[in-house]
């Protein structure tokens, strides 16, 4: 005699249970697909509103130095010292941004008050030595 072979009855539900889960999702999708057009269409014939989403809240910015105060601090800096590299500006400066440091480096450049060695990553100087006058003015 000939033994038949019993289907395996746990697989089979796992399968069709799977193909089912998959075919609600599909539809689930298609439904809310539907549901949306609808509503665009209803809101056409009422002349009802567009819902709007609120505003994402804007990200709050670092607090601001007042105008020029970097541009005075790197000066002082710089006029205070024998000469300074930029990384060491950083260092000291800890908390203002290096992108704020190398614009006020430039713009003081710019207006010859100070200077770079010409070899890479030199150390700032001023262009003269500061001059401290003891006499009054008169």
């Amino acid at each position: 005699m000939a033994q038949t072979q019993k289907p395996d009855i746990d697989a089979l539900l796992k399968q069709e249970q799977e193909a089912l889960t998959s075919r609600k999702t599909e539809l689930e999708s298609e439904l809310a697909d539907i549901t949306g057009r609808l509503a665009r269409i209803e809101r056409y014939f009422t002349d009802e509103p567009v819902e709007r989403q609120p505003p994402t809240p804007r990200r709050t910015r670092a607090p601001q130095s007042p105008r020029g105060e970097v541009q005075t601090k790197v000066r002082e800096l710089i006029l205070s010292s024998q000469g300074i590299t930029t990384a060491d500006i950083n260092k000291q400066l800890e908390g203002i941004p290096p992108t704020s440091i190398q614009n006020a480096l430039g713009a003081l450049k710019r207006q010859n008050i100070i200077v770079k060695s010409r070899e890479r990553g030199g150390p700032w100087r001023p262009v003269q030595a500061p001059t401290i006058s003891t006499e009054a003015p008169t």
